[in-house]
């Protein structure tokens, strides 16, 4: 069996967001710690519907879904975090772009194959 090898160091995605004047504000999408990707996960099962049987059958809350993980893993140029009221305040289309880059760099994908999974590729 061959060993395991992997790097410690965090992954990060440019992220340019031109305004509606033509201004360019640059910001990094980070892969988050494992104890910030557990609290997001956390979050994420409060916002489940479970069935009788134990199973999850839903979203209950969809408000701020999107952008409660990316305040978790989006930083300014100053290397802050972006508050979840800022990311509120885009268009969906932007968040829903920048919450799918960041599922795939935080492994949250829910394909294997969005999280990187090579094995169906043959």
């Amino acid at each position: 069996m061959s060993e395991l090898r992997f790097r410690l160091v965090v992954g990060t995605l440019p992220v340019v967001l031109e305004g509606e004047d033509g201004k360019e504000t640059h910001y990094e999408i980070r892969e988050m710690m494992a104890s910030a990707r557990d609290k997001y996960l956390d979050q994420l099962g409060d916002r489940m519907k479970v069935d009788s049987a134990g199973k999850m059958s839903g979203i209950r809350k969809f408000d701020g879904l999107q952008a409660s993980l990316l305040c978790q893993c989006l930083f300014d140029a100053e290397g802050h975090l972006v508050p979840k009221e800022v990311i509120q305040k885009w268009p969906a289309g932007v968040v829903s772009g920048l919450f799918d880059e960041a599922q795939k760099l935080n492994k949250l994908s829910t394909t294997k194959e969005e999280a990187g999974d090579e094995t169906k590729k043959a």
